[in-house]
């Protein structure tokens, strides 16, 4: 064998070794982001979980206002990104604190909910979308009972013709506001009254 022959497969040796060496670096680069969270433990696609799932209010009163936080984390490999979470009623205001989440990272859900005027039981809940593959929607729902408030009877209640700043029955004062409305101290039993909070003109 002469050194011309030993020279080309040297060269061979080493275009092919450069070939090979380019496609490793090619799939390393293409394959990489897919297979780096099953390196880690974690699938190669983003994963949401929120914690806690649900949320009950309890006994709130009519009117209440209740705040209650979720924790959004990302579960996956891949960056989770979440849009701008809605309701289900015209009572809760959702918000994100952040739409994207790195893996192993958290985001937090805030939601302020006014409680119904009417006694009795409530059911709603939040929706929030993402790019987790296998749960694109979640629903966290949110539930609780309106106590029932002090009630007044009889309702309305008649306090027939009074002159202003004479006690009425029930031990009642009445005064003139600024739009000529009354406002209304009423005993409901010894010990107990419904206060009213005293506007211009008028002493408590």
């Amino acid at each position: 064998m002469n050194r011309s022959h030993v020279r080309i497969g040297f060269a061979r040796i080493i275009a092919l070794f450069s070939a090979l060496l380019l496609i490793a670096v090619f799939l390393a680069g293409t394959l990489s982001g897919r297979f780096r969270g099953w390196v880690a433990g974690k699938p190669a696609v983003p994963r949401i979980a929120v914690d806690p799932p649900r949320h009950d209010f309890g006994r709130v009163k009519p009117g209440q206002i209740m705040e209650v936080d979720f924790t959004i984390e990302n579960q996956g490999g891949r960056t989770l990104i979440l849009e701008s979470p809605t309701a289900s009623c015209g009572c809760q205001k959702p918000s994100l604190n952040r739409s994207s989440v790195e893996p192993g990272e958290r985001a937090t859900l805030h939601v302020r909910q006014e409680a119904q005027d009417k006694p009795g039981a409530f059911n709603h809940a939040i929706f929030v979308k993402s790019n987790d593959p296998a749960t694109s929607d979640v629903l966290v729902p949110l539930w609780g009972t309106v106590s029932k408030g002090v009630v007044v009877r009889p309702d309305p209640l008649y306090m027939g013709v009074v002159k202003l700043g004479e006690k009425g029955p029930g031990r009642s004062r009445c005064c003139p506001t600024m739009a000529f409305r009354f406002v209304l101290r009423i005993a409901l039993a010894p010990g107990l009254a419904s206060r009213s909070t005293p506007r211009r003109g008028c002493r408590a």
